[in-house]
């Protein structure tokens, strides 16, 4: 065998650093949400996207939110792999060796965030309702104001020189505007 530890070793391996703890950590909270929605779908209204006079409609939504689901845990998961595969581990709570800014990293700061949020939007679109959509926005909100303003405070400190570049060449979020420029300047 060989010394170079297995990508579930990264993180478990990876030394301590109490400047990047969270009380929360985003997938208590993503569960959280996907739970609340599901009681807010069977408890209050299901608040249907496609009514039932259109049942092709509901068939299309449906599918379509297999289909976006699908691609946010894929991107997520991908995401997730790309920084074990560079020795960086994704718990909070351990030190964070290398800044990658590669992958799935080169689009967004938050490639694993944005997949979870996409997630969230495409079993909303799977369950036909508005709950997903509604539930992902304190979501957004708490990883927006909260996780993301830590990590990037701990990365800033940790890569200074690294950081500064990364910031002012990679957009924070995929679906910001200048994301979404850039992803269309591919296509022309």
């Amino acid at each position: 065998g060989s010394c170079t530890p297995s990508v579930m070793d990264v993180t478990a391996w990876a030394p301590r650093d109490n400047d990047i703890e969270l009380a929360v950590t985003p997938v208590p909270v993503w569960l959280g949400c996907l739970a609340l929605a599901g009681i807010g779908r069977f408890t209050l209204r299901p608040l249907e996207l496609v009514g039932r006079a259109s049942p092709r409609l509901a068939r299309t939504t449906r599918l379509s939110g297999l289909v976006v689901a699908s691609t946010g845990f894929w991107y997520s998961h991908k995401a997730k792999n790309h920084a074990l595969h560079q020795m960086t581990p994704v718990a909070h709570g351990h030190k964070v060796q290398f800044l990658v800014m590669d992958g799935p990293f080169a689009r967004s700061r938050n490639p694993m965030y944005t997949g979870m949020l996409v997630t969230l939007w495409g079993l909303g679109l799977l369950d036909n309702s508005c709950w997903g959509f509604l539930c992902s926005v304190p979501f957004m909100a708490y990883l927006n104001w909260y996780v993301v303003p830590v990590e990037e405070s701990y990365l800033a400190n940790h890569f200074p020189i690294q950081w500064e570049q990364y910031q002012r060449s990679t957009p924070k979020w995929i679906f910001s505007k200048v994301a979404l420029m850039q992803l269309c300047s591919g296509f022309s």
